[in-house]
C-alpha cells in the first residue's frame, strides 16, 4: 500500500511538472507568432517609399492589428500572397507574367494595408496620411518597387521568400498537443456537425422561428455569366469585369434563414 502511494505521489509531482512546462511552451509559441516589423529593402524601396513603410509597420505592430489575410514577404512590405499566388509562381517564366505576378502580390499588399490603417487607434493615424493619400502613396511605391523586381536574379531571390508559412506550431506538434486538443474538439463538432444537419433537414415552413433572407431582386442583373465572357490574365488566373463580379453574385447570392 504504501508503495502504491508513493507511486501515485511520484505520477502526480510528474502530472504537475508535465503541465508547467506545456503550458510554458505554449506561452513562448503564443509570443513567437507576434508578427515583427517587416522592414523595407533598401535596396528595391526609395527612401520617401522606407520612409512611410516604417512608420506604417512601426505603428501596425505597435497597435498588434496585422491583418491575416495574406501572408507578408520578409523585406518586401507591399507586397503579399496567399497560397493560389505562391501556387502560380511556376507559371511566371516571363517578364511579362512577373509583372503580373508582382502586381496581384502589390493589390494584397495594399489592401490589407489600408485594412491595418483602418484598425490603428485614431492617434496613431493621425501620425500617418490619410487614408485616400495612403493608398495613392502605397500604390506609387509597389509600381516603383515592381520595375525592381524583374530581372532573374531579382525574381529569384524574393520569390523564393513568397511563401505561405505553415499554421502549425512545431512545439506543439513535438509535445504532442494537437492529437490531444483534437480529442476535445472532434465531439465539439460532431455535435455541431449533427445539429447543423438537423437544421437544415427541417422544413423552413414548419418554424415560425426564422424569416428567409434573400438580395433583392432588383439590386443585380440575374443573369450568370458564361465561361467564355471572363478574360485571363499571364498567369491564367480569372479577371472578371466588375459588372461580371456583380452577375455572379446575383447567380450565386445564398439566401439566409435567419432567426428571430
Amino acid at each position: 500500500m504504501q508503495s502504491r502511494a508513493r507511486l501515485n505521489k511520484r505520477l502526480n509531482s510528474f502530472g504537475r511538472r508535465l503541465g508547467g512546462l506545456t503550458f510554458a511552451v505554449l506561452c513562448l509559441t503564443a509570443c513567437s507568432t507576434v508578427p515583427p516589423i517587416n522592414k523595407p529593402s533598401t535596396d528595391i524601396y526609395s527612401p520617401k517609399c522606407q520612409s512611410i513603410l516604417a512608420r506604417l509597420e512601426f505603428h501596425i505592430h505597435k497597435a498588434d492589428v496585422r491583418d491575416a489575410q495574406y501572408a507578408v514577404i520578409d523585406g518586401l512590405p507591399l507586397f503579399r500572397v496567399d497560397r493560389l499566388l505562391q501556387e502560380r509562381k511556376a507559371a511566371a517564366t516571363s517578364i511579362a507574367k512577373r509583372q503580373q505576378w508582382w502586381q496581384r502580390a502589390a493589390e494584397h499588399g495594399v489592401s490589407s494595408y489600408l485594412v491595418e490603417f483602418a484598425n490603428l487607434p485614431a492617434q496613431r493615424q493621425a501620425k500617418l496620411p490619410a487614408a485616400a493619400e495612403l493608398e495613392k502613396q502605397l500604390q506609387a511605391c509597389a509600381d516603383a518597387a515592381t520595375n525592381q523586381l524583374l530581372s532573374d536574379s531579382a525574381w529569384q531571390y524574393w520569390a523564393a521568400r513568397a511563401v505561405v508559412p505553415s499554421e502549425y506550431f512545431a512545439g506543439r506538434r513535438a509535445l504532442g498537443l494537437y492529437p490531444l486538443t483534437n480529442m476535445a474538439m472532434r465531439a465539439g463538432i460532431a455535435d455541431w456537425q449533427a445539429q447543423t444537419r438537423q437544421l437544415y433537414n427541417q422544413a423552413l415552413e414548419e418554424s415560425a422561428n426564422y424569416v428567409l433572407w434573400r438580395p433583392e431582386a432588383n439590386a443585380m442583373p440575374v443573369a450568370g455569366v458564361a465561361y467564355h465572357e471572363i478574360t485571363y490574365d499571364e498567369l491564367d488566373l480569372p479577371t472578371p469585369t466588375d459588372e461580371q463580379w456583380h452577375r455572379l453574385a446575383a447567380a450565386f447570392a445564398p439566401q439566409w434563414a435567419l432567426p428571430l
